[in-house]
Formats: C-alpha cells, sequence, structure tokens
C-alpha cells in the first residue's frame, strides 16, 4: 500500500508540473519591514496561502499576526466554487473589522473578488488614501492567472 502511494506521488511530480508563483517572499518581507511589534497584517489574495508561508517560514518577526480579508469580509467555503455570500460592508464597519483586528499592514491584490461589495468597499477604503498608505508594489511572476499582476503594500498612517 505504501509502495503503491509512493509509486503515485512520484508519476503525478513527473507528469504534472506544480504551478510557481514568485512575488510572495518579497511582499512578506516588505510587510514585516513595516509592521511594528505585535501587529498583525492582513492579506487580500488569490494565493494568501504562499504569502502567509512566506511570513512564516522567514521565521523572524514571530509576533506578527496574519489574517485573511476573504475571511473577515465575505464568507467563502474553501474555494469560491464551493460557495461565497457577501457580508454587506460599508468602509466604516471594515474599519472597525482593521481596527479591531489590530491590522496594521494590508498586502492586497488590485482587483481581487471584486465582485463582491465589501471587497468594492474595502479596496475603496486603501485607495483613499485616509487610513493607509501605500509603502511598496510587488510584482508577481510565474504560472499565474491573468488578474494577479501584483500585490500591493499599504501601511497604517
Amino acid at each position: 500500500m505504501l509502495a503503491a502511494l509512493a509509486g503515485w506521488l512520484a508519476y503525478h511530480a513527473m507528469v504534472f508540473q506544480v504551478p510557481v508563483a514568485q512575488g510572495y517572499r518579497e511582499a512578506a518581507s516588505l510587510a514585516q519591514a513595516h509592521t511594528p511589534p505585535g501587529a498583525n497584517v492582513l492579506i487580500s489574495a488569490h494565493r494568501d496561502g504562499s504569502f502567509i508561508f512566506n511570513m512564516r517560514a522567514d521565521g523572524k518577526r514571530r509576533d506578527i499576526g496574519t489574517r485573511r480579508a476573504d475571511k473577515l469580509f465575505v464568507e467563502i467555503n474553501i474555494m469560491r466554487q464551493l460557495g461565497i455570500r457577501d457580508r454587506e460592508l460599508n468602509q466604516d464597519a471594515i474599519l472597525k473589522i482593521l481596527n479591531d483586528q489590530n491590522i496594521a499592514v494590508v498586502v492586497a491584490q488590485t482587483g481581487y473578488l471584486a465582485d463582491q461589495p465589501s471587497m468594492q468597499q474595502f479596496e475603496r477604503l486603501l485607495e483613499s488614501g485616509g487610513a493607509f498608505s501605500i509603502v511598496g508594489r510587488v510584482p508577481l511572476r510565474g504560472d499565474l492567472r491573468k488578474d494577479e499582476r501584483e500585490l500591493v503594500v499599504y501601511a497604517r498612517k
């Protein structure tokens, strides 16, 4: 049984190419550089798992927590195809959530879940420059979807 599993995994590793996405390590480093001790970072991107992995893999800033925008602003079941429901949040409600979650830095993929009203409000809040300002842009490279071009890193003012 174990030999069959090992053979199946080896076969898949040779036949199917694993998609590569680059830029998340740079975004994680930039986020860590702008996050005060004990604060949290919010990720809003299709490959948020890659970002979270890089935040943890670095190991230098264990004091930083990471939150996912798609868990705060919409109800999503593992992946979009399994269901999504907007939480109908306005910018004031979103800002309250960001404050309650002690979010100091936001890393956002422009247009992520852009068909959801709460995510539209979130993007408008970031673009307004009232509470957050851009501290960097990280281009994304690799086997990506067309809407995955860059990550914008915002720091709280």
